[in-house]
C-alpha cells in the first residue's frame, strides 16, 4: 500500500477544532474589544487562547470570513505600530453590537 507512506494529516495527540468552535472562539475574543477599534487577524487568533492555538491563521481568516458574510462583523480600518515603530494602516474587524443600527 502506498497510503502506509503518507504521514497522518494531524500531528497525534493534536485536537481538532472545528469551524463552529473557532467562530464562537472569535466571537468571544471580538467580545472583550479593550481598545475598542477592532483586531487584525494575528490579535484575533492571540486572544482567541486555546482556541488561538488550535487554530490556523488560515482557519481564523475563514472565521472572520464567515462573520463578515454573515453580517455579524465589519472590516475596519486599524493603526498598528509595524516593526519600525512607524503605524501602518491594516484592515481590522469588528463584531457588529446586537440591537444598535
Amino acid at each position: 500500500h502506498h497510503s502506509q507512506a503518507l504521514p497522518p494529516r494531524t500531528p497525534q495527540g493534536r485536537v481538532k477544532i472545528t469551524s463552529n468552535e473557532i467562530l464562537d472562539a472569535l466571537k468571544d475574543a471580538m467580545q472583550k474589544n479593550p481598545s475598542g477599534d477592532g483586531f487584525t487577524i494575528r490579535e484575533l487568533r492571540m486572544s482567541m487562547g486555546k482556541g488561538g492555538e488550535l487554530a490556523s491563521e488560515i482557519m481564523v481568516r475563514d472565521g472572520v470570513r464567515k462573520l463578515l458574510q454573515s453580517g455579524k462583523a465589519v472590516t475596519v480600518r486599524l493603526y498598528r505600530p509595524a516593526m519600525d515603530g512607524t503605524l501602518r494602516n491594516v484592515s481590522g474587524y469588528l463584531l457588529v453590537k446586537k440591537g444598535k443600527k
